[in-house]
Formats: C-alpha cells, sequence, structure tokens
C-alpha cells in the first residue's frame, strides 16, 4: 500500500468550481503541500465525456496532486480510477493518487447515491475502495464526513483502511450539517487513536492558527483547507486573510491569471468565481465585485485589471504597490 507523500502540512481541499488547476498550482507556489482536483465524476470518465477529461488533463503540476472521484458503482468508480492511471502512465494527467468522495453533501450528488450518501451504507465505501485498489496501482485514498445523518465516522474509517486506502480525510461535520459554524474536532482525535494510516482533518479551519491548533488538538497528521484559502493562497504560507493587504490580493490574482494563460484555462466561470474571492476585504471591494458579476468573458474581467506590469517583474515590493484595480 503506497501513501502520498506530502510536501507541508497543509493541504489544498477539492472545491466544485474553484480548484481548477491555476489556483491548485499559485497555492502549492505559497506552500501547499498538496492540492486535489474539484470533485470528478467517475461516470463521466468512463463515458469519455471530453468536458471532464479537460478538468483532469496535463498542466505540468509538480507537487502531490489528488485527483478526487465520485460516484455511486465500485465498478464504475474503479474503472474510472484505471482510466485516470492510463493518462498518468501517458503523462496526460499530473494526478499522483486517487482520492475517493464520500463526503460531498449537495443534493444534486447524493441524490444519486453518491458523495456523504454512500456513508449511509458503510460497507459500501469498504467495496468501492477494494475495487479501485484492485484495479488501479495509484495510491487510494478517501475523504468522508462524520455520518450522513447519524454520526457512523468510527465504523466507515476502519472500513475504509480494512478495504485498502493509504489515508483518510474526515470532514467533522455530518451531512445534515452541511457548512454550518457547528464542527466536532473531537471526533479527529478519536479516529486518529483507532487507524493506522494518515489522517487529515478538515472543517472549521479559516486561519492558519486554526490549522495547527487543529493538529495540536486533535494529532492529525494533516490539516485541509478549503473557504480559508480562497481568495488567500498566502494562507499556506502562514497569512490569515485578515493582514493580506489590497496590493497582496491584487498580485496574487494577477498570478492566477498568469498561470490561467499557461495552463489555456482562462474560462470565465472560474476567473469570475476567483476575482470575487480576491476582489475583498478592502474599500471598495463591492462596486468592483458587482463590476465582476456583470462581466461576460474572460476579458472583460481582466480589463478591470490595470496591472503595471514591467514594473511589477522587477521585485515583490514594487509588485504591491503597482498592482491596482481600475474601479
Amino acid at each position: 500500500m503506497q501513501t502520498p507523500s506530502f510536501l507541508s502540512k497543509i493541504v489544498l481541499a477539492p472545491m466544485a468550481g474553484y480548484t481548477d488547476a491555476p489556483f491548485r498550482m499559485l497555492c502549492a507556489k505559497h506552500g501547499a503541500g498538496a492540492a486535489y482536483t474539484e470533485l470528478v465524476s467517475a461516470s463521466a470518465l468512463v463515458r469519455k465525456n471530453p468536458r471532464t477529461f479537460e478538468m483532469i488533463r496535463q498542466c505540468g503540476e509538480n507537487y502531490p496532486l489528488g485527483l478526487q472521484l465520485f460516484g455511486s458503482s465500485a465498478q464504475e468508480i474503479a474503472s474510472a480510477a484505471r482510466i485516470c492511471e492510463e493518462y498518468v502512465q501517458k503523462k496526460e494527467c499530473d494526478a499522483k493518487f486517487i482520492d475517493l468522495n464520500f463526503g460531498c453533501p449537495a443534493s444534486k450528488v447524493t441524490k444519486i447515491g453518491a458523495g456523504s450518501a454512500i456513508l449511509a451504507t458503510p460497507q459500501k465505501a469498504g467495496e468501492i475502495v477494494r475495487e479501485c485498489v484492485r484495479k488501479c496501482s495509484l495510491p487510494i485514498t478517501a475523504k468522508i464526513r462524520l455520518g450522513f445523518k447519524e454520526k457512523n465516522y468510527m465504523e466507515v474509517a476502519r472500513i475504509i483502511e480494512d478495504a485498502g486506502a493509504s489515508m483518510i480525510c474526515v470532514h467533522c461535520r455530518t451531512k445534515e450539517e452541511g457548512f454550518s459554524e457547528k464542527f466536532d474536532w473531537n471526533a479527529l482525535a478519536q479516529i486518529k487513536g483507532s487507524i493506522s494510516i494518515p489522517l487529515i482533518g478538515n472543517g472549521g479551519v479559516r486561519t492558519p492558527q486554526d490549522a495547527s491548533r487543529m493538529m495540536q488538538e486533535t494529532g492529525c497528521d494533516y490539516v485541509m483547507v478549503a473557504r480559508g484559502a480562497l481568495g488567500n493562497p498566502y494562507f499556506f504560507s502562514g497569512k490569515s486573510a485578515s493582514v493580506v493587504t489590497q496590493g497582496e490580493r491584487l498580485c496574487a490574482f494577477l498570478e492566477y491569471l498568469s498561470l490561467a494563460r499557461k495552463c489555456d484555462w482562462l474560462q470565465s466561470e472560474y476567473l469570475k468565481a476567483h476575482a470575487l474571492e480576491f476582489a475583498s476585504g478592502f474599500k471598495g471591494a463591492n462596486r468592483v465585485r458587482e463590476k465582476i458579476s456583470k462581466a461576460k468573458s474572460p476579458e472583460e474581467i481582466e480589463t478591470l485589471f490595470k496591472p503595471e506590469m514591467g514594473a511589477a517583474s522587477h521585485n515583490s515590493k514594487q509588485a504591491l504597490a503597482v498592482c491596482f484595480f481600475r474601479v
């Protein structure tokens, strides 16, 4: 059983509509120990959906990248994992491991029996892991919640480990709790004491200080950050959003744009989502966000920025001073 090797203790979570290749690369540049793709449909991969293959294509990501799959059929998910491995072997995909999504609470996912719906039948989670381990030689990991309606995380974690997963990530809320302010870090400590594979803690982490506290209080091996990193890749180098300056935010977004061009990934929905996150936390942000929301193309969003790129290229301090929104 192979275990993924991460570069640092804080990793970027899979987030639908956000963790595209440019943002993953940006977070890795600022210190993320690993990053995950947004959840990818196993069924769509098996059906050879072009849009889905676009989500996993090679972009030169030279850090631990997890490709997260979701679905309801063990055979289909395992077949998708094998397809991903074949793409990795052909150097058409940068993934270092396959992550299985047993935690997504979105109704469009759970209504097909996928995501956190699988937690209602723990043996099914084990079946999926076993089949993926059998068909795919890449490390297999899994991400769960504390339960669907009732908490059954101890049973699920043990089943997943016994089935051959090399690592488990636990979001410390149930499906019913969604993304509420209620979270249970004590559950992470309980799981850590009952399994031998590495544990990633997730949930209730909005600052680097929260991440440190989670590791100290629960004993988890790594911490996964989701919303706390949006608009703030500096999180991974220890900076909370509250201390990141307007100039730093804008320069980070320019980095995102540069990486998006490099990856040929200037797509309106992702660009707009990230622009809205970066355009926050400073005076006049609401006005900027309104303009971004009305933009209808990547080019239109880019016109809201006026970087003096020649000057910015000389040094980072100068870059912070010359990057600003045209509002």
